[in-house]
């Protein structure tokens, strides 16, 4: 006898996914108030927040050291996650500590941190490491903490770009799912297993679960999209 699968509830807001109706109203009240005008393109870059004691990040060396980092970042993590981070745009600003960054998206704050005393002496005495320094301190915070996130950078946009690389490297298993699968409700549960750490690159034996699923007669449905099969993939190393 199959078990039952589990309700999944949507915000109608930010489309973020919840496994329980409270959990849903709860992250409704917390919302912020809405931001008035647009917001930009459909894939916003991360906006690095410097404070001015750190500014020199951003101006030593054009930023060279600094960018290249991030660029370094976003390969890495879209080789081991299978996610393409937005791009990150620096700034330095004067909201913030001085010794503190911050990451933004849509203008909301999703890291935050401020150097101790003996890393901002370090940065201001070796002028010749000073961007090496600083940019892994902050780089090696995001590589840890940014894939908690990663759901939200996870549009319509990606996943019709995602599905479009698996045409060249798996035209059969791309072709159907297209086909088969319904791609509001693959994008709901994606964006819900990418909240748990799943990674994309898992993404072809879920997608091979899914479909075995519908075959078996018993298709995707708008409430309920977490079985046991799709658990037992996201589990798995």
């Amino acid at each position: 006898m199959d078990r039952p699968r589990r309700r999944i509830f949507q915000c109608d807001i930010c489309e973020e996914v919840f496994i329980a109706h409270e959990y849903l109203v709860r992250h409704q009240r917390e919302l912020p108030r809405p931001i008035e005008g647009p917001l930009g393109s459909s894939r916003p870059p991360l906006e690095l927040e410097l404070g001015v004691l750190l500014s020199k990040l951003e101006t030593f060396a054009e930023g060279v050291i600094l960018h290249n980092s991030l660029i370094n970042l976003r390969a890495y993590l879209q080789q081991a996650t299978g996610i393409t981070l937005p791009a990150i745009k620096i700034s330095t600003s004067l909201s913030i500590g001085p010794d503190e960054w911050c990451l933004r998206f849509r203008r909301r704050v999703l890291l935050r941190d401020r150097l101790d005393r003996s890393q901002v002496d370090r940065l201001q005495r070796e002028e010749l490491c000073t961007s090496y320094y600083g940019s892994s301190l902050i780089c090696s915070h995001m590589q840890t903490e940014l894939p908690n996130y990663f759901w939200k950078f996870f549009s319509r946009a990606e996943l019709r770009d995602t599905l479009a690389e698996m045409e060249l490297s798996d035209p059969d298993l791309a072709d159907e799912t297209i086909r088969c699968l319904d791609q509001e409700l693959l994008l709901k549960l994606l964006r819900l297993l990418l909240k748990e750490r799943f990674s994309l690159t898992r993404l072809p034996a879920l997608l091979e679960v899914l479909l075995e699923e519908t075959d078996m007669g018993r298709p995707l449905r708008p409430d309920y999209l977490v079985t046991p099969a799709v658990l037992s993939v996201m589990l798995e190393s």
